[in-house]
């Protein structure tokens, strides 16, 4: 079976988008004042489709640790 294979693939491809979200997010973070400030529309979008669950209000550092917490959880392995 590739079921096995199937989930480690998408959860590749989640990481990696992930990745690209949190990129994204840090780059409209210039100063540090600036993750106070609210999270773009685009970002806070791009986060649901991923499967972040965040309030539409977040700020920019509220989202970028959702994002992260989630690519974390992704990219850890389970222990056998």
């Amino acid at each position: 079976m590739n079921t096995l294979h199937n989930t480690n693939d998408n959860a590749a491809g989640l990481a990696a988008q992930l990745q690209l979200l949190e990129y994204a997010i840090r780059r409209s973070i210039t100063v540090r004042e600036d993750q106070e400030d609210a999270a773009g529309i685009e970002h806070i979008e791009a986060a649901r489709g991923l499967g972040v669950s965040v309030d539409a209000a977040a700020s920019k550092g509220d989202l970028l640790a959702a994002v992260q917490t989630l690519l974390r959880a992704t990219q850890s392995k389970p222990s056998r």
